[in-house]
């Protein structure tokens, strides 16, 4: 980005209500906590705290151009916004089974995968993931003309994908149904591998039939170049300082600012788990460094062995959180330990400085990470990147189970100091303290904005897809439907629009022309 001494120009006014579909996976977190930061980054209102934490990481000297700048900090755009959230898994299997098996089936691939991965099961959800991989490059034809169908009767602006290996069923359904509606990927891992093959080679929709405009939202220097490598032009790259993260995480950092729309929202969906209990998190009492384990939404069994570990380890010296998650049974097990240590059982005594929550919302996730000396946990590029945005160094383990989508996230966290890497979190070296002293300095030089950076890209498309039609038209009513599930009918008949792409309204988040 660079400063401009002329006025920034105005955001383009709407003609119609701008809309955009986000297509997000079940399996894992990530996929859909990318998706819900982004949609929070873009909807929220009123958003005080939000253009508060965006003037501050994202003033026009460091990474978004004048126009870009005032598009996303418009309080008045927001009102003219409409984002769909899609579970893309859903529709898969709708497309190969029909909607009334798919619903009837016990389990779905991505369960198989949560399954895995809430039990530690990582090999096995390798497995699942190449699987899943096989079922999409084997139906291409059939999956795209779902898609087709789907984004007909839908009729999006843009449609933002946050899953991999799904590119080009996507650019092939949008070219044959909305001629000139770009499809952007939200790379959600730190590279594109043969595990989650995120970044396929560029196809310019310009020379090749078939293919819909494709950008890469790709989050660092290695996502980046492998972006270069197959072809991707800087026109279709927006390069953001890193992984996307909740504007929740920034917004902790402003003393004394808070914003009820962001209040409750975060990396995961509102009723995807148990209500946290009221007010404030739980801390540990006293003055010792405290160690949070956090392993998402479900912490797996061990996370009991890797508390008694820390303990036996740094006895008397530490005070630790342990966020169980949806784990009910190691939530008791760990409660009942840090009770009794607290009614003088002295063979609990080391649990006296044990926190242990269940699942809880971003806003107590903040309060723990605020004061946290370290977050441990597996090596997941979400969670890693959450860590780092709030100043706290991450320790984690690699070995033979380590998920290979996750092994970048290792390389990541020792090539920048901004975490500890041991061979395994049931075994920590007498030293973890003072190598996190060193990490935490590492990480004041610390900047991630690519939630702002890509909101501000898929802003700009928003706006353009529906600039392009006639001045003062609005929605259409619903078409006939289309041989689907009734439940994704609604929308109005195809139609072919400019590029948005092509439509100026500013310079890119990566500095160029967009």
């Amino acid at each position: 980005g660079h400063e401009s001494s002329a006025r920034p120009p105005r955001p383009p006014r709407f003609s119609r209500r701008a809309k955009a579909i986000f297509l997000y996976g079940r399996g894992g977190g990530g996929h859909l906590a990318s998706a819900v930061a982004l949609r929070d980054c873009l909807l929220s209102t009123p958003q005080a705290d939000l253009v508060a934490a965006i003037r501050l990481h994202c003033g026009r000297r460091q990474g978004l151009g004048a126009g870009e700048f005032s598009i996303l900090t418009d309080p008045a755009a927001a009102t003219e916004l409409r984002i769909d959230m899609v579970d893309a898994g859903k529709l898969i299997e709708d497309a190969m089974m029909g909607p009334q098996l798919a619903k009837a089936m016990p389990f779905s691939g991505d369960d198989i995968y949560n399954w895995c991965m809430k039990n530690g099961q990582y090999s096995l959800a390798t497995v699942a993931t190449h699987m899943g991989m096989g079922v999409i490059r084997n139906n291409g034809p059939l999956l795209t003309r779902y898609f087709s169908d789907y984004f007909r009767r839908e009729r999006p602006d843009v449609v933002v994908s946050f899953i991999p290996s799904i590119n080009r069923t996507l650019r092939r359904s949008l070219h044959a149904t909305l001629t000139g509606v770009e499809l952007l990927t939200v790379v959600t891992d730190m590279e594109s591998s043969e595990a989650h093959m995120w970044i396929d080679p560029f196809v310019d929709a310009d020379k090749a039939e078939g293919c819909a405009v494709h950008t890469i939202v790709a989050g660092g220097e290695r996502l980046q170049a492998q972006a270069v490598e197959a072809g991707y032009p800087e026109v279709k790259m927006v390069r953001t300082d890193g992984m996307v993260v909740h504007p929740k995480y920034y917004s902790a950092q402003l003393q004394g600012l808070q914003s009820p729309e962001l209040e409750g929202r975060g990396p995961v969906e509102p009723g995807a788990g148990a209500p946290a209990a009221e007010g404030a998190a739980a801390q540990p009492a006293g003055d010792k460094p405290t160690f949070v384990i956090f392993f998402g939404g479900y912490a797996p069994p061990r996370t009991f062995q890797i508390a008694q570990r820390l303990l036996a380890t740094f006895p008397g010296r530490i005070a630790l959180v342990v966020l169980c998650g949806k784990n009910d049974a190691l939530l008791a097990k760990v409660q009942a330990r840090s009770e009794a240590a607290a009614k003088g059982d002295t063979a609990k005594a080391p649990w006296a400085d044990v926190v242990a929550e269940g699942f809880i919302p971003p806003s107590r996730l903040t309060e723990h990470l605020r004061t946290a000396a370290c977050v441990i946990g597996k090596p997941g590029p979400g969670v890693a990147s959450e860590a780092a945005v709030m100043g706290v160094p991450f320790v984690t383990e690699v070995s033979g189970s380590t998920l290979p989508q996750e092994l970048c996230v290792v390389d990541w966290l020792l090539a920048t100091n901004y975490g500890v890497v041991v061979k395994s979190l049931e075994a920590f070296p007498e030293t973890l303290l003072d190598q996190l002293r060193s990490c935490a300095e590492a990480l004041r030089t610390h900047s991630n904005r690519a939630v702002f950076q890509a909101a501000a890209r898929i802003k700009t498309l928003m706006v353009a897809g529906a600039a392009s039609f006639g001045e003062g038209e609005v929605d259409s009513p619903a078409a006939p439907p289309v041989a689907a599930p009734p439940a994704l009918a609604g929308g109005s008949v195809a139609q072919g629009r400019p590029s948005p792409s092509k439509v100026a309204v500013g310079d890119s988040a990566n500095g160029h022309g967009a």
